[in-house]
This record gives C-alpha cells, sequence and structure tokens, in this order.
C-alpha cells in the first residue's frame, strides 16, 4: 500500500461560507463551484427560531467554523469514503464500508485530523495545518509518506477543519425542500475507541434536538489505492435527516442516497 504526503494550500478549499463544492461531471477532474443561496448572516443562535430552517441550519454550520475544538465520528454504511469512490460497480456492489472520525483543535499541532478505517483493515489518516498544510497517511503498517506536487480540491475537502461542517453548507447550497419537523430523540452511534487516543470508549448517547429532512446533493470523499489519489464523488438527490440542539449545536446527521452511499455523521463537541 502506499502512501501519500499532501501539500494543500488554503486556497483549495475557500470558506464553506462563500461557496462550496456541490457537484461536478464525470469527465472534470474536480468539482465546480457553487454559492450557496443568497442568506442573512448568522444571527446569534437565540435570535434565530428552529422554525427558520435555512437560519437555524447556517447558524449551525457558522458555530462549527467558529468553534476553537470540534469533533465528529462518521460511518461510511455502504460507501467507503477512502476506496475507490462510486456510487456502485458496474456488478451492482458499492465499496466496502467504514468508520472514521475528525478532530480540530486550534491549539495543537497538527491542528486537524482526520481518520478513516475499511472494515477491510486499510487506514488513511489526514493531518491538517490551518489549511496551509495537509499530510496523507496510508496504511496499514508504518509507511513513509511521499510529496503530491499538485494538490486537488478533493485534498483540501478532507484535509481542512472545513470537512467538519461541509455537509451542512452542502444541505443550504443544494436543497430545495428543506424542512423543520420538530423537536424528536435520536441516539449517537457509541465510539467504541474511536475519536484518538485520548478518548475512551463510550456508550450510546440520547439526545433531543430539533429535527430537519429534505434532499440535498453531497460529495463522498475517498481515496483510490491503485493512483495514490484522493477523489470526490457527488451524490444528487440524497434524503437527510439533521438533528441540532437547543444551543444551535448540530449533534447527528443521517444520509441516504441509494446504490449504498449512506453515511452517519455524529458530532460530539463543538466548543
Amino acid at each position: 500500500m502506499t502512501a501519500a504526503a499532501v501539500l494543500c494550500p488554503a486556497v483549495v478549499v475557500a470558506g464553506w461560507s462563500a461557496g462550496h463544492l456541490v457537484a461536478h461531471d464525470p469527465a472534470e477532474e474536480a468539482p465546480r463551484r457553487q454559492d450557496v443561496r443568497p442568506l442573512p448572516a448568522a444571527p446569534p443562535v437565540e435570535a434565530t427560531a428552529p422554525e427558520d430552517a435555512a437560519g437555524f441550519v447556517r447558524s449551525a454550520a457558522v458555530r462549527v467554523d467558529t468553534a476553537r475544538r470540534s469533533e465528529v465520528s462518521f460511518f461510511a454504511h455502504g460507501a467507503d469514503t477512502d476506496a475507490p469512490a462510486e456510487p456502485a460497480s458496474p456488478s451492482g456492489r458499492a465499496p466496502d464500508p467504514g468508520h472514521g472520525y475528525a478532530v480540530f483543535d486550534a491549539a495543537s499541532d497538527p491542528q486537524f485530523v482526520r481518520a478513516f478505517t475499511t472494515f477491510g483493515g486499510t487506514q488513511v489518516f489526514r493531518h491538517g495545518w490551518d489549511g496551509e498544510r495537509c499530510l496523507t497517511v496510508t496504511g496499514p503498517g508504518t509507511p513513509q509518506p511521499t510529496a503530491v506536487e499538485s494538490p486537488s480540491v478533493a485534498d483540501g475537502y478532507l484535509c481542512t477543519r472545513d470537512f467538519t461542517s461541509a455537509k451542512l453548507w452542502e444541505i443550504l447550497a443544494s436543497s430545495t425542500d428543506l424542512e423543520y419537523t420538530g423537536e424528536e430523540a435520536t441516539e449517537l452511534v457509541p465510539l467504541n475507541g474511536q475519536g484518538g487516543a485520548d478518548r475512551a470508549p463510550e456508550g450510546p448517547e440520547r439526545v433531543t434536538a430539533h429535527r430537519y429532512t429534505g434532499t440535498f446533493t453531497t460529495l463522498i470523499g475517498g481515496y483510490a489505492p491503485e493512483s495514490g489519489a484522493t477523489v470526490l464523488t457527488p451524490v444528487k438527490g440524497s434524503e437527510f435527516e439533521l438533528w441540532i440542539d437547543g444551543e444551535g449545536i448540530p449533534r447527528r446527521l443521517v444520509h441516504e442516497g441509494g446504490a449504498g452511499t449512506g453515511e452517519t455523521y455524529d458530532y460530539r463537541r463543538v466548543s
């Protein structure tokens, strides 16, 4: 298994509030940029009513983007976010699923860490420094990283703190049926040792939060072991459920796009 170190400048992925990557033609090397539909600046959460679906989701996204520390665990059920990313193979078999976590800490070195492990045992770690540098190491084993001359948009998508809020901005950019359905309890998946060396296994966490539903276009990022490249696959019309608590913090996002392209994101900490 090869490993790659990617030096990715901040210009690769701009702030999600200004624009976001939502779709691309398969013939293009990178997705095109589509602006988020105009919305007023995110007000303080106490001034945003949960019934204002777009405003509340936008406020939650800004809360994540401005946090000093954020943690999210994620699960790919039917689509392996670090294997060749395709909605499905010609045989109809979707890539293997897996699980991972992403942590941003403004006071740490590196500031951003994203780890993903397929259920088949392949591991991909990405370490980012303030959007200016990105290091990617692929395992198993202890491979030596190598530099990539021209980082891609996909490298930036998976190697900056913006990964944590990306799905929220994708909802704002592409969903035309975003709807508030009221308060509802949901249960976060137990960590079972995920989330870094300093995190002990945790049991399920039950939270009551504001629930939103709709469809959107999302990007699933992955690693193609044959080429060593980071790839992004757009999934259009993916049905989602999003929970945001009373403090305006996102807690859980589940989306299913068909052909085995579902993901679950559990937001563990935003502070």
